[in-house]
């Protein structure tokens, strides 16, 4: 069972500036380009890549947990919506929620109805050597564990 998110850099890598020009200069020729990058064709390749179907919010089960994700540049209503719609009729086992970046506080304000969810969330640009800072950057509303933030 796959359970990816897409970050900003699979979706606009061939178009930052600088450094990540690396994929213009390793391929200048758009077309060429253009089968080397996710979000070129971002069902397509999805598709041809994992194996399949590309969803911007998707949902799974897992041994019986529940898994959210959504790809970048998603709001957060479409996954708040629903996580509403499937963990109100389930027991109150933890689940998780999985994102790129920091969740809009749309979906924050949502998850507190959820004291089970448990949330994955990166885009933090902290050396992972320094486990407390990356830690504790998180939106601490969203993880919790039995039914308590952290701090």
């Amino acid at each position: 069972m796959k359970l990816f998110v897409v970050g900003n850099h699979e979706l606009r890598g061939s178009t930052y500036g600088g450094k990540g020009m690396f994929v213009r200069r390793l391929y200048p020729d758009p077309e060429e380009r253009a089968r080397h990058v996710l979000a070129s064709d971002m069902a397509g390749n999805w598709e041809r890549i994992w194996g399949e179907k590309y969803e911007p919010v998707w949902h799974k089960v897992v041994r019986g947990f529940h898994f959210f994700g959504t790809q970048w540049g998603e709001d957060g209503a479409a996954m708040a919506d629903l996580v509403d719609g499937t963990m109100g009729c389930e027991p109150p086992r933890p689940f998780f929620v999985l994102r790129h970046d920091y969740p809009p506080s749309t979906l924050l304000a949502r998850m507190k109805r959820h004291p089970n969810a448990v949330g994955f969330f990166g885009h933090l640009h902290y050396s992972i050597a320094n486990w407390r800072k990356v830690f504790l950057a998180g939106p601490r509303p969203v993880v919790r564990f039995k039914g308590r933030a952290v701090d």
